[in-house]
């Protein structure tokens, strides 16, 4: 949807309406302090390691994660290990990242923290660390 420079707020606002009409819901932004981990560079750079294709195994799937933003590479990890990811690498790279995961009654698992942290390491020389942060969270109420 194109929405004119400036008009943003009008459009929010108006959406906002409808949406407590149509369906009785509210939205806010709340800050809260949560548990995430930290994207991080050690070296203060990337350090990219051309890693071989790790051989194919039986009851697991590749994952390639690729861009040319790190912050982009946190938004991937976050949807890949099920958890919040902050960039604070201050770096802007391209990237590519090889894991693999497991896939079980045709389902496919959330990768491990582990498992990610050891690729991260071992290809770009990067980390993940756990830490706490105020992370912005829509909350939906229900007002009928």
């Amino acid at each position: 949807v194109y929405v004119p420079s400036g008009k943003s707020e009008q459009l929010r606002a108006a959406l906002a309406r409808q949406l407590e009409q149509s369906f009785g819901l509210t939205a806010r932004r709340e800050l809260r302090q949560t548990a995430v981990l930290l994207l991080v560079a050690p070296t203060g750079k990337l350090d990219v390691h051309r890693v071989a294709e790790p051989p194919a195994k039986r009851g697991f799937t590749r994952l390639t994660l690729s861009g040319d933003d790190l912050a982009l590479l946190a938004e991937q990890l976050e949807e890949s290990l099920q958890q919040p990811v902050v960039n604070e690498t201050g770096l802007q790279a391209s990237y590519g990242l090889r894991l693999q995961r497991a896939q079980t009654t045709g389902k496919i698992a959330a990768i491990d923290v582990e498992t990610a942290r050891a690729a991260l390491r071992e290809q770009l020389g990067l980390d993940l660390t756990p830490a706490l942060r105020s992370i912005e969270f829509l909350v939906v109420d229900q007002t009928r």
